[in-house]
C-alpha cells in the first residue's frame, strides 16, 4: 500500500521478541488506511465513489458468487448477518450469539458463515492454545479480510472511525456491539497505533508518535529493542 515492501516478516525473524518499529504516519494516516482496504480499486477512488465501489463489490459478491456456491433463500438476511459481522469484528465468533441478534436460524447462519468465508469476506482466526486439541475445540475471533468492507457496512469514514464512540475509538467509549475494526489484510502493511489498542496487528508493539521512520533503524524501519 506504501509502493515497497514491507519486510515485517524478515525483521520479525531477525529480531524476534525485541523488534521495535518506528513510522512517520500519524493516527489519522492509519485510519485512512483502514478505511481504503486493500482494494487496488477502493484505495485509488475518492471516497464517496469508494463507497459506490463496495455497494457494488457486495451486490455482485452475493448475487453471483455466493447464489453459484449455494441457494439462499432469504438474500436481504445475508446482507442483515454482513452488517452485524462488521460490528463484531475482532470479537469471538460464537453462532449462538449472532442467531439470537439477527433472527437468523442457527443452522442457517452456521451455513451463511461458510459461505462468506468461502468468497474470502471473513475470517476465522482459530482459538490460541499450546495443544492442538484444544486449539481444535477453541471458539475462534472474526476477522474481515478487508478492513475497508468492514468500515463501509458499519458507516464509519476516516472521521467517524477516528471519534470516542467511533468503531476504532477506546474500547469503553465504542457503541455496545460494535467491535474494533482490526488489521486484518494479514499483509502486515499496517501498524495500529496506540491509540487503538496498544498493538500492532500481530501483537507487536506500536510505534510511538514521536518516533519517525528510518531513524537509525534502518530502510524498513525495524530494529531489534
Amino acid at each position: 500500500m506504501s509502493g515497497g515492501p514491507d519486510r515485517f516478516i524478515d525483521a520479525a525473524f531477525r529480531h524476534g521478541p525485541g523488534i521495535e518499529h518506528s513510522s512517520a504516519l500519524r493516527r489519522r494516516d492509519y485510519l485512512d488506511r483502514i478505511v481504503a482496504g486493500g482494494f487496488p480499486e477502493a484505495v485509488r477512488r475518492a471516497p464517496q465513489r469508494r463507497a459506490a465501489f463496495f455497494d457494488s463489490y457486495l451486490s455482485t459478491l452475493i448475487e453471483r458468487d455466493v447464489l453459484e456456491l449455494a441457494s439462499i433463500e432469504r438474500r436481504g438476511d445475508l446482507f442483515k448477518l454482513l452488517s452485524l459481522l462488521a460490528g463484531r469484528a475482532g470479537s469471538l465468533l460464537v453462532p449462538a450469539a449472532l442467531a439470537g441478534q439477527s433472527g437468523i436460524p442457527r443452522t442457517t447462519l452456521v451455513r451463511y458463515l461458510q459461505l462468506l468465508s468461502a468468497v474470502f469476506l471473513i475470517k476465522q482466526i482459530p482459538a490460541w492454545s499450546a495443544g492442538q486439541a484444544q486449539r481444535a475445540i477453541g471458539t475462534p475471533k472474526l476477522a474481515f479480510v478487508d478492513t475497508g468492507i468492514a468500515s463501509h457496512l458499519l458507516g464509519q469514514d476516516t472521521t467517524r472511525l477516528g471519534e470516542p464512540d467511533g468503531a476504532a475509538g477506546p474500547p469503553g467509549r465504542r457503541r455496545r456491539g460494535e467491535g474494533e475494526i482490526r488489521d486484518s489484510d494479514l499483509d502486515w502493511t499496517i501498524f495500529r497505533p496506540p491509540a487503538l489498542n496498544g498493538t500492532g496487528a500481530t501483537g507487536d508493539r506500536a510505534p510511538p508518535p514521536s518516533h519517525r521512520q528510518g531513524q537509525g533503524r534502518g530502510r524498513s524501519g525495524y530494529r531489534a529493542a
